[in-house]
């Protein structure tokens, strides 16, 4: 796999994330009540030719060898939330340029309500493709991401899939 494909793939994976974070403590409301991880969280992560890499804050972050696609959750407890997930996730997406919703649905992922979104844009001008789910449960949100170069989205989505269906929060 190309040096330049994990390089923009770790870019688009850092700028997703670091904006749910920095966007948590703007969303709301940087008061005294900054957001916080749930480290309680059970997952498992996906298996090979995908494994654990460190990028930005995000909880945890997995990278295929294979194809460079990377597979991320992060999550942000508050007291006081208030945010919906479509304002979450807009928030998340805002880092990619040109950004296109492809579809839109709600779900149930562990027990709590939740919002599925697959929508492309570009980083770096390469197209990609993300499958992004956002989780309410208790006072946290949770965001599950699948980032792809546009060409490679198919190839380990179904991995995402059953990474959705195994995420787990106390």
């Amino acid at each position: 796999m190309p040096e330049a494909v994990t390089r923009l793939l770790k870019k688009a994976i850092f700028s997703l994330v670091a904006l749910q974070w920095l966007g948590g403590c703007a969303i709301f409301g940087g008061s005294d009540d900054e957001p916080v991880k749930n480290t309680s969280v059970q997952v498992t992560g996906p298996q090979q030719p995908f494994e654990e890499v460190r990028v930005s804050d995000a909880d945890r972050v997995w990278q295929s060898r294979k194809t460079g696609n990377t597979i991320a959750y992060n999550s942000a407890c508050q007291e006081k939330l208030k945010e919906d997930l479509g304002t979450l996730e807009k928030g998340i997406l805002s880092g990619v340029d040109n950004v296109k919703i492809i579809s839109q649905i709600k779900l149930t992922v562990d027990g709590a309500p939740a919002e599925r979104t697959r929508a492309e844009g570009k980083t770096d001008g390469v197209p990609i493709s993300i499958d992004l789910v956002t989780i309410k449960k208790a006072n946290c949100t949770y965001d599950l991401a699948y980032v792809t170069r546009t060409v490679t989205f198919q190839t380990e989505q179904n991995v995402f899939q059953q990474f959705v269906e195994r995420f787990h929060t106390p």
